[in-house]
């Protein structure tokens, strides 16, 4: 799970969105306001890094033109929460952002690394949810075969999930139909 840079740390008030934004770039590790709190997790694992490039191939190749998906791009949920799904699928092609917003994103993919297994589960897919992302996809790279599981946006603004969990690949008829092997 994405932790505080200090656990122990408590900062007398929260982060802005200004303040957040003016930080410095990316130096290896992923930074994201949750509600006004800074996580800082560690760049991802090679079987993380192995799965994600696979399926960030798989679609991007399955992707119209008006489309395009990104690693580790900035997406604003609201004024006080801003993450960084490990990849995202827009539709806003040719954009040139600091961030897309939430109504510009089709379908996030979390990977499941061994610090964020509950963070992508649980929290994200709240905040996901509750910002009206149609698409959310968990893979976990840290069981054998690896596992997939789809959500898609219910009526009742919570995700639901779409089929049995599939194993060792990735199979979307949405926003694109594509299928990646995974292992």
């Amino acid at each position: 799970m994405a932790m505080p840079s200090d656990p122990f740390y408590r900062p007398p008030r929260r982060w802005t969105l200004g303040e957040f934004l003016m930080l410095p770039e990316d130096r290896g590790e992923r930074v994201e306001l949750d509600d006004g709190s800074l996580l800082v997790s560690p760049a991802p694992s090679i079987p993380h890094q192995r799965v994600e490039r696979r399926v960030l191939v798989g679609i991007d190749a399955a992707l119209p033109p008006t489309m395009e998906v990104f690693t580790g791009v900035n997406v604003l949920l609201n004024m006080s929460t801003m993450l960084i799904p490990d990849l995202a699928v827009v539709d806003a092609c040719g954009r040139d952002a600091l961030f897309f917003e939430a109504g510009d994103v089709l379908m996030v993919v979390e990977i499941v690394s061994p610090s964020s297994r509950a963070t992508d589960r649980n929290r994200k897919r709240k905040l996901y949810a509750e910002a009206g992302i149609q698409h959310y996809v968990v893979i976990d790279p840290l069981v054998s075969p690896v596992r997939t599981d789809l959500f898609r946006l219910g009526d009742h603004g919570r995700y639901e999930s779409v089929g049995e969990p599939m194993l060792g690949v990735l199979m979307l008829t949405e926003p694109v139909p594509v299928t990646v092997k995974l292992d």
